[in-house]
C-alpha cells in the first residue's frame, strides 16, 4: 500500500485548479456580457442626451434599466461560480478516490 501524500495533494491541487481555470473563464466570459451591456447603455444615454433626443427622466430610465438588466446577469454569474466551486471539489475528490483506490484496493 504505497501512498504519496505529497503527490496526491499536488495532484488534487492541480485537479480543482484546472476545473476552476475552466468553468471561471465561462463565468468570466458571461460576466463580460453584462459589461459590455452596461457600456452600450451608458454610451446610447450620453449620446442621444448630447443631441436631445432624450431627456434627464429618460435617461435615468434607461440606467435604472440597465442595472435591473445586468444584476439579473450577475445572479446568473453567482450560479455559475457556485456550480465551479461544487465541480472544482468533485475533481479534488476524483484524484483523491482514485488515490486511495489505488494504494489500497478499495473501491470508494
Amino acid at each position: 500500500m504505497a501512498f504519496d501524500f505529497d503527490q496526491t495533494l499536488q495532484a488534487i491541487g492541480d485537479a480543482i485548479v484546472n476545473q476552476l481555470r475552466l468553468d471561471g473563464k465561462a463565468a468570466g466570459d458571461y460576466a463580460l456580457t453584462g459589461a459590455k451591456q452596461i457600456a452600450s447603455t451608458a454610451a446610447y444615454i450620453v449620446a442621444n442626451y448630447a443631441i436631445g433626443k432624450i431627456r434627464p427622466a429618460m435617461a435615468e430610465a434607461l440606467f435604472e434599466n440597465q442595472k435591473d438588466s445586468v444584476a439579473i446577469l450577475f445572479e446568473g454569474v453567482h450560479g455559475m461560480t457556485a456550480l465551479a466551486a461544487e465541480n472544482a471539489i468533485n475533481a479534488g475528490l476524483a484524484v483523491a478516490r482514485s488515490a486511495v483506490n489505488t494504494a489500497t484496493g478499495l473501491s470508494l
